[in-house]
């Protein structure tokens, strides 16, 4: 999927609608850590993430493997510093992606990462944009 702002914003409302619904047993749900406040603009940004290279395969390995890395490298779910710090130095991004995630095609796992960071950099807030749906 090509990133935009009709995109997001449609991603935004399904996000909103899902984790608005009191019962979510019948759809998957992502698993985040502890220390993220629940519908925080944290938490909305680490679900991006999250969702970015979930592929369905090895799913709870992949995620307890995102939460592990979310702890060593809190900085890598941050749009603004990931933009700011790895535009230039892909290879630090690369190697922490590789061998903390470990998706099966780090080179492009990298690439997305650094293209959804650029684009969620553009909101500082994404909640603000929830709200106004």
């Amino acid at each position: 999927m090509y990133i935009n702002e009709e995109n997001l914003l449609k991603t935004i409302k399904i996000l909103n609608e899902h984790f608005s619904k009191e019962n979510t047993d019948t759809i998957a749900n992502v698993e985040f850590p502890k220390e993220i406040k629940y519908k925080s603009n944290e938490w909305l940004l680490y679900v991006f993430y999250s969702c970015l290279l979930d592929y369905g395969m090895r799913s709870i390995v992949y995620h307890k493997n995102l939460i592990n890395t979310y702890h060593k490298f809190p900085c890598i779910f941050n749009p603004q510093y990931v933009v700011k710090n790895f535009n230039d130095d892909k290879e630090m991004l690369f190697n922490i992606i590789k061998d903390n995630i470990h998706p099966r095609y780090p080179n492009v796992a990298v690439n997305k990462w650094l293209k959804l960071s650029a684009f969620l950099n553009q909101y500082e807030n994404l909640l603000n944009k929830i709200a106004m749906l």
